[in-house]
């Protein structure tokens, strides 16, 4: 597994940074296959969560303004795309 996760984090480094282009993100930022969105407004975080969740994510708001990515360790490049098509 670790191996994988070793394999698979850049990219979902990468599209969780590309993700915090979105003009309602202050801030992308993660490490391995965790990551967090620190939105601008902490409302705009419990409408994400709540967005996310329609559209089958698990993503949770902590802090109040940042909405927590974690998925699974075993997630493929394919579950990847779609986690984050989905986010969009």
């Amino acid at each position: 597994i670790l191996g994988h996760v070793r394999r698979i984090a850049p990219a979902f480094q990468q599209m969780l940074r590309q993700a915090g282009q979105h003009p309602l993100v202050r801030e992308a930022r993660g490490v391995g296959l965790i990551g967090g969105l620190e939105m601008r407004e902490p409302a705009d975080a419990a409408r994400l969560q709540a967005a996310a969740q329609a559209e089958g994510l698990f993503v949770r708001a902590v802090g109040g303004d940042t909405v927590a990515l974690c998925p699974p360790l075993t997630i493929s490049p394919a579950e990847l795309d779609e986690l984050f098509a989905r986010l969009q």
